[in-house]
């Protein structure tokens, strides 16, 4: 009966390698100066280190910290790791829609104005579809492009009356708007001049800005009044 012998090779001062066998009186001896770990000293490392690590972040901070982020930078973040990309669909991580000129847009070069932001309809119909069904408030804030805002306004208030048809809604835009509680908007366009305070002041929104606002509105007050009749009933 063979008997196994615990032996290996080494190299030597002359990088010449030496056979060495190891007694097994010698084995469970530890060399000095060298710390012997417990299993109980491991389990409780193991288990602090998964508490600091960034992927076994808990949904409240994961929250906070996605809600401070631009919409591409939750997209970035969401693929880091499979917690992450849960938070990117956590409640309230879309509370709040930031909609500004740039917001989901790409830059276009007018030969006019340089360089300017036009809305990207791939991305705002990928947006809605993934995240629509999940945003709780609107907040809109033009500066230069109204363009992009109306072409927004048009696509959501859209989805929304879709979920209000009697025939049905199509199944990707199946709930899309359905939560949203609060809509905010500042008007751009202060036509008043700060230096002349006796002058008349003209506040502009645009014909057709407007009429989307009224259009996005109305899709609103009709959801909140069948949400009321469903509750009562």
């Amino acid at each position: 009966m063979t008997k196994a012998v615990n032996a290996g090779w080494k190299l030597d001062s002359d990088d010449k390698a030496c056979y060495i066998e190891v007694n097994d009186e010698d084995d469970g001896q530890a060399e000095p100066g060298t710390i012997v770990a417990s299993e109980t000293d491991s389990k409780d490392d193991d288990a602090e280190q998964d508490w600091r690590q960034w992927s076994n972040l808990p949904d409240h901070i994961l929250e906070r910290i996605f809600s401070h982020l631009t919409i591409k930078e939750r997209y970035y973040a969401s693929l880091t790791c499979f917690g992450w990309y849960r938070a990117f669909y956590l409640p309230h991580v879309w509370s709040n829609f930031l909609v500004e000129d740039a917001t989901l847009g790409r830059m276009k070069y007018n030969y006019y104005s340089g360089w300017q932001p036009v809305l990207d309809h791939s991305r705002l119909q990928c947006c809605l579809l993934s995240v629509g069904h999940l945003i709780r408030g609107l907040d809109f804030r033009p500066q230069v492009s109204f363009n992009n805002m109306f072409q927004f306004m048009s696509l959501i208030s859209w989805a929304m009356e879709q979920n209000a048809r009697a025939t049905g809604c199509p199944r990707e835009w199946v709930g899309c708007g359905s939560r949203i509680c609060s809509l905010n908007y500042i008007f751009p366009c202060n036509m008043a001049l700060s230096e002349d305070p006796e002058s008349v002041k003209l506040f502009g929104t645009g014909g057709q800005l407007l009429a989307a606002l009224k259009r996005l509105m109305l899709c609103l007050t009709a959801q909140s009044k069948s949400g009321a009749l469903s509750k009562n009933n």
